[in-house]
């Protein structure tokens, strides 16, 4: 008995100061020196800390998470798209921030070699976290930022049968998330079904990304949400349309990961694709649909493969060696995707 209640005093002890545990693994997630083991037991004490949250203090945590990853609805819902005067307006407003905290704690609080996000953070540091925390948000739903980060956990340890119960997305998040208390990765994937169309497109353009722990991780959430293999195919082929149209425009993206990521995305899902697959209808000999027709999955299938060459042709010309690489591999696919 006296073993249950000190239990029950350290867990309310926990719960007061939340906040606190937040930010110490927020602290170590952004540790550049941080290895693999120690960023996945912060993902799953983050994941705790919502789970143990309370109706008053669960918002604030949301938003303290997804600030520090850079995702805020400020700035046309993307802190990625944050300009560098933005940057500098925001960091001077807003200097008892968590976000301001974590970055000069690990002196960044001088001017960024890219800003990329709210936080002030570089891509090479947090870039997979920051790409789940942008999915959530666009999805409009904080609390899948959490189960995306479960999902990305792939160190043995976590696979061991004791560990692996506990710390499962149900033990760690309840029913106060999307998950809702499902623990198998299947369970977690039909959960996540519904918002497939929209994940898909932004988790094939970081599992390109020119970060290799940044493509690391998001191979294996995207293992993880769509089962790999045989099972990923046909979820991009159940999307295909929107996720080739939604990677065209994120080609011309003005952040140069973006436009890398992208084009490596689009060679992946176009290979082996048939006309009826892009689209279907006749030929189009007018250069003009490209820009006047519409965008969704009503476009036809040659306006689509047009603007699969546009897009390959200002990649192949861009100022970015590595966005020209990407581009001349996505040159050779669309070349074979029309021949």
């Amino acid at each position: 008995r006296d073993a249950n209640l000190a239990k029950r005093l350290f867990v309310k002890e926990i719960i007061r100061h939340l906040r606190d545990v937040q930010m110490a693994f927020m602290n170590l997630l952004a540790f550049p020196k941080s290895k693999q083991l120690a960023r996945e037991s912060c993902c799953l004490g983050l994941a705790a800390c919502q789970g143990l949250a309370d109706s008053a203090v669960l918002n604030d945590l949301n938003d303290r998470l997804l600030f520090a990853f850079g995702q805020t609805t400020n700035y046309s819902g993307s802190a990625m798209m944050e300009s560098r005067e933005q940057n500098v307006e925001r960091r001077a407003r807003e200097t008892n921030s968590a976000s301001a905290s974590l970055t000069e704690s690990f002196g960044m609080d001088g001017e960024p070699g890219e800003v990329g996000g709210v936080s002030g953070m570089t891509e090479a540091a947090l870039g997979a976290y920051r790409e789940m925390a942008s999915a959530s948000m666009a999805l409009g739903r904080p609390d899948i930022l959490y189960t995306l980060m479960l999902l990305s956990v792939s160190h043995p340890l976590w696979l061991t049968s004791g560990p692996r119960d506990r710390y499962s997305s149900a033990s760690l998040l309840g029913e106060k998330s999307v998950v809702r208390g499902k623990t198998s990765a299947a369970e977690i994937r039909t959960a996540l079904r519904p918002h497939l169309g929209k994940l898909i497109p932004r988790l094939l353009r970081a599992c390109n990304d020119p970060n290799p722990q940044t493509r690391q991780q998001m191979d294996t959430l995207w293992v993880g949400l769509t089962g790999g293999g045989a099972e990923s195919r046909q979820a991009i082929t159940q999307h295909l349309l929107s996720t080739i149209d939604a990677l065209v425009e994120d080609a011309s993206n003005k952040l140069w990961r973006a436009r890398v990521g992208a084009c490596g995305a689009l060679t992946d899902v176009i290979v082996g694709r048939s006309w009826d697959e892009l689209g279907g209808g006749s030929a189009v000999l007018d250069d003009d649909d490209v820009l006047t027709a519409p965008k969704g999955g009503s476009l036809l299938a040659g306006v689509r493969l047009l603007r699969l060459w546009r897009a390959s042709m200002r990649a192949l010309d861009d100022v970015r060696g590595s966005v020209r690489e990407s581009g001349e591999t996505l040159s050779r696919g669309v070349r074979s995707l029309t021949i």
